[in-house]
């Protein structure tokens, strides 16, 4: 199974372009870019959020 980032707004990116072998490597590499914001600086209007999905074929 291959797995995709998709932006809960419906709008792509630069992340939403990448797949993973699995759903742990999808969320760590998640974990890893918004990790590096904390939540007292995270702007909720600028910051995306991510559902991790199967592709679809």
């Amino acid at each position: 199974m291959i797995f995709i980032l998709k932006r809960i707004d419906g709008k792509e990116d630069f992340y939403t372009t990448k797949k993973f072998n699995t759903y742990e490597e999808a969320y760590d590499f998640l974990e890893k870019i918004i990790g590096q914001t904390c939540c007292s600086d995270t702007d909720f209007e600028k910051n995306f959020y991510y559902d991790i999905t199967e592709e679809n074929k």
